[in-house]
């Protein structure tokens, strides 16, 4: 990911699953990438929700943390 652009991220997991699939498309070029997650998943029981965080990625005080965030959509299979 790179300053500067925009991103669709969309994430998928079926109720009481033990993988999360994944996909980020690019605004700018239209190229995406995609995968699952198998590891360091929550137990299947715990529910996900969507949330919005800004970090520095050291957890220490930043001078400057910017996200811009145009919507957050969710839907759920039940």
């Amino acid at each position: 990911l790179a300053n500067n652009k925009g991103y669709d991220l969309f994430m998928f997991c079926a109720p009481n699953d033990t993988k999360i699939g994944w996909r980020i498309v690019d605004f700018n070029l239209g190229t995406e990438v995609s995968g699952v997650a198998t590891a360091n998943l929550p137990v299947n029981t715990t529910l996900l929700s969507a949330g919005v965080l800004a970090s520095n990625a050291t957890l220490t005080a930043a001078s400057v943390i910017n996200i811009g965030l145009s919507r957050i959509y969710t839907e759920t299979e039940y």
